[in-house]
């Protein structure tokens, strides 16, 4: 991927800057890479159960960056807190583009396969029992098992989360809007992490965090396809 996000000629924002004289120009790139191997063996694939299916590879940044843009334009400073399936990213958007991106290595397989190694259980069976869980649909004995696990859990993801707030906010202030991408049974969790307390310290006005669980439902008409089959491709590639 490739995409000029914000662009200033002499101080003013421009759209179309080529050809364009100027005395001072700033420019906001978005570079994306992927590995060429990786990329033909999803498309071989894909050519298995959907032939002359048209494949493209897109970033979760820019995706989010490009369809808040669809869903509001008062939305130009926010953070965006992705909880994919290995990886949480961090994104930092300011003035409508992205300023920053981080991501540490606490997805929600992390969270789910500790669950089903405590009960001996496929991955799949522990993503359920991790959302019957959090959802309590589970017995009391089921509970306090599983609720041992996802203490400590949580706790490392409330450090990391935390870590990574006090290094944006080394250099700036930041917005208290945040959109949250995240399983629906994992977000009160997370919304109670983001709303505490001490998260003042990082914000606008030392106010508390507002977060807001976001539908990615914009995948399909920003990239024209299936958004499971969107999602699907994009979560198996984390590498890029």
């Amino acid at each position: 991927e490739k995409e000029i996000m914000h662009s200033l000629l002499n101080g003013y924002p421009v759209e179309k800057i080529i050809g364009k004289n100027v005395f001072e120009a700033e420019l906001s790139l978005y570079l994306s890479i992927g590995f060429k191997k990786i990329n033909d063996e999803i498309r071989e694939e894909v050519e298995k159960t959907r032939p002359g299916l048209s494949v493209s590879f897109h970033t979760l940044p820019l995706v989010v960056y490009k369809g808040l843009g669809f869903l509001s334009k008062n939305r130009e400073n926010f953070l965006f807190v992705g909880l994919g399936e290995e990886l949480s990213e961090i994104l930092l958007i300011s003035e409508g583009h992205i300023k920053e991106i981080m991501s540490f290595a606490k997805g929600f397989n992390v969270f789910a396969r500790r669950v089903a190694f405590r009960f001996n259980v496929p991955l799949e069976e522990g993503i359920d029992l991790l959302g019957n869980y959090l959802q309590g649909k589970l017995s009391p004995e089921y509970e306090q098992k599983i609720e041992e696990i996802i203490k400590i859990s949580f706790e490392e993801f409330e450090t990391d989360l935390k870590e990574t707030f006090t290094t944006l906010g080394k250099e700036y202030f930041l917005p208290y809007n945040v959109m949250v991408s995240a399983p629906p049974f994992l977000f009160p969790k997370i919304r109670e992490i983001l709303s505490r307390e001490m998260f003042k310290n990082y914000t606008v006005l030392r106010k508390s965090f507002e977060p807001e669980l976001l539908e990615l439902k914009f995948v399909e008409n920003l990239l024209g396809m299936e958004t499971g089959l969107a999602m699907k491709i994009k979560n198996n590639f984390e590498l890029a």
